[in-house]
């Protein structure tokens, strides 16, 4: 059974800064940010980039990657967790550009190239989906987390509880004032494209 860490991010992250007979190994606490915060910056990176897991995977390891390499400053941060997610995002875009730089789509994956209701209902619901992160985004970060994980990864409410060192009628209300909030602003944003 997998032990539940009880550090919240803050030690965790000062853990890397220390050195061997002072607290957990730098080793050890990389490991234990890799497993808790691993949910929530996929979840972010998804935001850039969709439905290709390797690089998302590849996001990952290249930000622990950076963590490692630069743990020393990272233990001295004020806010490690919001760095981190700033150096996946960092991460994350390069990657996507590089893609778009080479990227060309088979024209095989369009069932057809004259608009018709599949093609329709799929530009309808990119845009709802676009529309969605764009709400998602205006969040603060702990109600967008738990909103994408409750709602996107589907992960439980308790476990969604444990990770955040919440209780899980935390949870509950995060997620119903994040999703009040996302209601109305796509309900704004698409009362206005028909006025």
């Amino acid at each position: 059974m997998e032990e539940i860490l009880t550090y919240d991010d803050f030690n965790l992250f000062r853990q890397l800064g220390t050195h061997s007979g002072t607290g957990m190994p730098a080793e050890a606490a990389l490991s234990a940010i890799y497993k808790t915060f691993k949910t929530v910056l996929v979840l972010y990176i998804k935001n850039y980039i969709r439905r290709d897991e390797e690089l998302i995977k590849d996001v990952i390891a290249e930000t622990m990657l950076v963590l490692w390499t630069q743990r020393e400053e990272a233990a001295g941060k004020e806010k490690p967790l919001s760095w981190l997610m700033t150096i996946a995002h960092h991460i994350a875009i390069d990657k996507v550009r590089a893609q778009k730089k080479y990227y060309t789509e088979p024209l095989e994956k369009h069932l057809s190239l004259a608009g018709n209701d599949y093609t329709d209902r799929e530009t309808e619901r990119k845009e709802l989906e676009e529309l969605f992160m764009k709400a998602a985004e205006k969040l603060p970060p702990q109600e967008r987390n738990i909103l994408l994980l409750s709602k996107i990864e589907e992960v439980p409410h308790k476990q969604i509880a444990l990770q955040f060192g919440v209780s899980v009628q935390t949870v509950k209300n995060q997620l119903s004032r994040a999703l009040k909030k996302i209601k109305s602003y796509m309900s704004d944003a698409l009362s206005s494209l028909f006025i």
